[in-house]
């Protein structure tokens, strides 16, 4: 029979070598109340949480009671009157290796980060409905080898599995309603993305996952080396393929239109893409950090978001085709920051440009650029900080471009 005692109990015995090693053991029990008279436990590495409702909320400046013990956490048994797992109820606990939810029927909610960066998991078991995991709920969980999202999953947070490197496999329910972006970021060995066909939010196919007309792309896997995104798919969500390191190579459909935030960030092995021609708009950081060597701007694009290719240090080659008439177009703040290889660009005859701030600072091998725009605007503010120190920059004699360069020095 196990005896537990609040932690502030001192133990006197007479000396003897049984007495001795309960009182070590002893030493290794902590224990508390939470709100609404949750208890929990922590014994020679098992964690119980007993009680009824929800577990408190927590945060990073205001952790889990037993945060400073975290390092001793080995497994995690909730009772089953508990339905809501608390923000950082677990995180950072880096042995933990089991958990276990005995929670029958009614739903179970994950909240945000509630076991982020708990390294060594591998088993993670509830026995009633899994209903919602939230932001980052277990990222960084990097011996998450497969999960079971049950069959009545709603709501899959933002990052939920970010950098859960084992995890190889993943099968949704056709009853998620609710799809953050760059759910399983930087899970590089998922291989097989399943969704049931199609629900009135979804559908999957492919390995990836769509809104249900299939127009939007949400989720694809991480692991694989190439990826062919079919017609009729006009918008690549933000983060889809972010720091995908084994990406070589994607087909864009033609009928693609917007490419979100962070949509190709990081992904080193991709060296070269077909921008299709009716693409409108690029997103901030959209191909930042990736391996791109060159890449064509369509007649198209009007909308930069930025640092689009900020740190691309491979990019060598920038082409523009030139545009209709009447056309615009933003070289937008920090859009080619840090791209080392880049050596010459030309930007041509738009009717209106505007470069942002720092658009083209750290390419530090850019000797030359050529603006044939007709009209121009920049931050003169900062001008000096758009291009780096030795620049020359070509344009029409008496344009606005001379008085560009002449800003920036």
């Amino acid at each position: 029979r196990r005896l537990t005692f609040p932690s502030t109990t001192v133990v006197y015995a007479y000396a003897s070598a049984e007495i001795a090693d309960f009182v070590d053991n002893f030493k290794e029990i902590y224990s508390g109340t939470l709100a609404d008279g949750i208890s929990w436990s922590l014994i020679a590495g098992q964690f119980e949480i007993r009680g009824s409702g929800e577990m408190p909320d927590y945060s990073i400046d205001n952790p889990a009671p037993w945060y400073a013990y975290r390092s001793e956490i080995t497994t995690v048994y909730i009772s089953d009157d508990i339905y809501e797992i608390g923000s950082y109820s677990f995180y950072d606990c880096t042995e933990l290796v089991s958990v276990e939810i005995k929670r029958f029927g009614d739903k179970v909610k994950i909240n945000s980060s509630a076991f982020e960066d708990c390294k060594k998991l591998e088993n993670f078991s509830v026995n009633g409905e899994l209903y919602s995991i939230e932001f980052r709920a277990f990222a960084g969980c990097t011996s998450l080898a497969s999960f079971d999202f049950g069959y009545y999953l709603q709501d899959l947070g933002g990052e939920a599995f970010r950098g859960c490197t084992a995890l190889t496999s993943v099968s949704l329910p056709d009853t998620l309603n609710n799809l953050g972006s760059g759910v399983f970021t930087e899970c590089t060995s998922l291989t097989s993305l399943y969704f049931p066909g199609r629900n009135s939010k979804f559908y999957g196919e492919n390995n990836m996952i769509f809104d249900n007309s299939g127009k939007r792309l949400y989720l694809a896997c991480q692991g694989l080396t190439k990826i062919v995104i079919p017609e009729g798919v006009t918008v690549i969500e933000d983060s889809v393929f972010e720091n995908n390191t084994v990406l070589e190579k994607i087909t864009l459909p033609q009928s693609l239109v917007s490419i979100g935030c962070y949509a190709f960030s990081g992904c080193t092995a991709l060296k070269n893409i077909v921008i299709p021609e009716n693409l409108g708009e690029i997103c901030d950081y959209a191909f930042s950090g990736s391996g791109l060597v060159s890449v064509t701007f369509p007649k198209t694009i009007t909308s930069c978001g930025t640092n689009i290719f900020a740190d691309c240090a491979f990019l060598e080659t920038v082409n523009f085709l030139e545009p209709p008439s009447e056309s615009s177009m933003i070289i937008s703040d920090c859009m080619f920051k840090n791209c080392t290889s880049l050596k010459e660009i030309a930007i041509p005859r738009y009717e209106y440009l505007a470069i942002g701030s720092e658009a083209f600072n750290g390419c530090t091998a850019l000797k030359k650029v050529t603006i044939l725009a007709k009209k121009l605007t920049h931050s003169y503010y900062n001008a000096q900080s758009i291009f780096p120190e030795g620049t020359e920059i070509h344009g029409i004699s008496g344009s606005e471009v001379e008085k560009f360069a002449n800003a920036c020095g």
